[in-house]
């Protein structure tokens, strides 16, 4: 029985984990704009390494010169500073950029990556900026992001007790299955509904972490540059 609660255990781990890094992506954002999601093997001296997906065998490199940031799944960045200048750049004071280029917008660079004045912003180190405009609907937008991040770790939290509860329902049916020992009645709808209730948390979690969360976050940021642009 126990080895068989073993097996079971693994069983979900693997399911969650598959489910988990469908999902997952590291982002290298190039010095001109652009950026490239996959996943990032090696960072070395002169290069980095990467797959553009993570069953892929092809193995990718990049000049690290190229390379303004890397930032990874878990949140962790990496600035790189050998920035190469194609051109001359000038430095000038913000209300002279102003009177030449209009008001300053934000830039949607990547999922929870902005761009805003010359540099990279992510929405908690951007949000003084949002809420510097007093607006209801930009503050609707970010309360919404908040609740869903903190609601997305919460169905994370609690997708394991229930997963454990599934196993221990699967342990029943297979003690049973394989031996002269009476199942339980409960087995069965115990499991199913262990089970059932792992996958509908991790579900939830990625819903409300990677659609709720990140299209609040962009409709806050569309908003306010929708208020620069009127008070031009």
């Amino acid at each position: 029985m126990k080895t068989n609660f073993i097996k079971s255990f693994f069983a979900l781990c693997i399911l969650f984990f598959a489910v988990t890094v469908s999902f997952s992506q590291d982002l290298i954002l190039k010095r001109g704009g652009d950026e490239i999601y996959g996943k990032v093997l090696e960072i070395k001296e002169d290069k980095i390494f990467y797959k553009n997906n993570v069953n892929d065998s092809l193995i990718i490199s990049i000049d690290k010169k190229l390379v303004f940031m890397v930032k990874f799944e878990n949140g962790a960045k990496i600035v790189f500073d050998n920035p190469i200048i194609a051109e001359p750049v000038t430095v000038e004071p913000i209300e002279k950029m102003e009177e030449r280029s209009g008001p300053l917008l934000i830039d949607t660079r990547a999922r929870g990556l902005y761009y805003y004045n010359g540099r990279y912003y992510s929405i908690k180190r951007l949000s003084p900026v949002l809420l510097s405009t007093n607006d209801k609907e930009i503050r609707e937008h970010l309360s919404t992001a908040k609740a869903a991040n903190i609601g997305s770790w919460v169905l994370f939290g609690l997708s394991f007790p229930l997963g454990t509860i599934g196993l221990v329902g699967l342990a029943e049916i297979d003690a049973a299955t394989n031996s002269a020992y009476r199942q339980d009645p409960k087995a069965v709808p115990l499991a199913a509904a262990g089970i059932g209730s792992f996958l509908i948390c991790q579900i939830g979690n990625i819903v409300l972490k990677k659609v709720v969360r990140d299209n609040s976050n962009n409709r806050a940021v569309e908003r306010y540059n929708q208020l620069q642009l009127l008070n031009k």
